[in-house]
């Protein structure tokens, strides 16, 4: 239950990092960047939270990554570049809504989703990445409507 506004993090080992069921926060307009992992980091059930309008970029890791079961979040409005995995990383996180988010000049993914079933992806856009939107290991359920990708130098979607 928590509000982070326009805060910065920059040259730490991470930079927002919700972990363990921290649920019910609402995060808007902070940045991240140059950070030695992610961005911006929920994990281990780290549940209805609401990301907006927040920018990650030249992170050594992913740009923004709900990770271990972190479901039912909503993401708006965010931009992730120049990180050096993927812009945006779902894994085993389901029934999330992701959307009008940019991914740009990410080394790997755009979007990815990994184990990840029952989320909503709307109105995103992915250029300049590894790939634009990639789906694996039994990703299922997932809806994706009018959503971008161009100049990904492998997968579309």
């Amino acid at each position: 239950n928590n509000i982070l506004t326009g805060n910065t993090c920059s040259t730490n080992n991470y930079g927002f990092y919700l972990s363990s069921s921290s649920n019910y926060n609402v995060l808007t307009n902070n940045a991240s960047s140059n950070n030695n992992n992610y961005g911006f980091y929920l994990s281990n059930s780290s549940s209805n939270n609401v990301l907006t309008y927040n920018t990650s970029s030249s992170n050594i890791s992913d740009g923004f990554i709900l990770g271990s079961s972190s479901d039912n979040n909503v993401l708006t409005g965010n931009t992730s570049s120049g990180n050096s995995i993927a812009g945006f990383d779902f894994s085993v996180s389901s029934n999330n809504t992701i959307t009008n988010n940019t991914s740009l000049n990410n080394n790997n993914n755009g979007f990815h989703f990994w184990v990840s079933n029952n989320n909503t992806i709307i109105n995103n856009t992915s250029s300049n990445n590894g790939s634009g939107f990639y789906l694996e290991n039994g990703s299922s359920n997932n809806i994706l409507t009018n959503n971008t990708s161009l100049n990904n130098n492998s997968y579309c979607f």
